[in-house]
Formats: C-alpha cells, sequence, structure tokens
C-alpha cells in the first residue's frame, strides 16, 4: 500500500466518533478523530438548547498516533447553534457549556 493522501480521507470517516453527555443544565460534546487527517465537522447545536453565540470551555488533546507526551491544551471559543470546526489529525475534543 503507497502512502495515503488528503484526497484519501472520505475512506477514514468511520473512524470519527462523538457523544453527548448532560450534566443538570451543563452539555459536554466530546469528539475523536482518530484518522491522520484533518476533519470539518459541522452540527446543528439548537436540539442542546445552543439558541445564540455563547462562550464554552474547550480541551483539546492532538499529537501523532504513538504520541505519549502529548498535553491538553486548554481554551475558550464561542459556539453558536450552527457550530462548525475542523478536527485536527489523531484528537479528542471535549467541549463545555
Amino acid at each position: 500500500m503507497g502512502a495515503l493522501g488528503p484526497d484519501d480521507s472520505q475512506r477514514f470517516y468511520n473512524r470519527f466518533s462523538s457523544s453527548v453527555v448532560r450534566r443538570g443544565k451543563t452539555t459536554i460534546v466530546k469528539l475523536v478523530n482518530s484518522t491522520a487527517f484533518a476533519m470539518p465537522f459541522a452540527a446543528d447545536l439548537s436540539c442542546l438548547g445552543v439558541g445564540q453565540e455563547t462562550k464554552a470551555r474547550m480541551i483539546e488533546l492532538k499529537g501523532a498516533y504513538d504520541d505519549r507526551k502529548a498535553k491538553p491544551e486548554r481554551g475558550e471559543l464561542r459556539i453558536g447553534p450552527n457550530f462548525e470546526r475542523e478536527l485536527p489529525p489523531y484528537s479528542l475534543t471535549v467541549i463545555e457549556f
């Protein structure tokens, strides 16, 4: 098998997972991209109660699939009912709002 390129990313869409957890008024969205390619993600968050742009906390862990020294990055972002983000290769993104 030859080297993989960006055009091969369509073959790997089954290596993406997501989950939503609700704890009282807090919603946690977990996104996992286990491919070697950045992957676009879009979701309608209005079904989770996001009616207008709001502040959210984010933790993202990314690196090579065998990187044992990767450290999570913490930050904030603005999310709205129509949420879009590019998920880095080999990443776990947790968004809490």
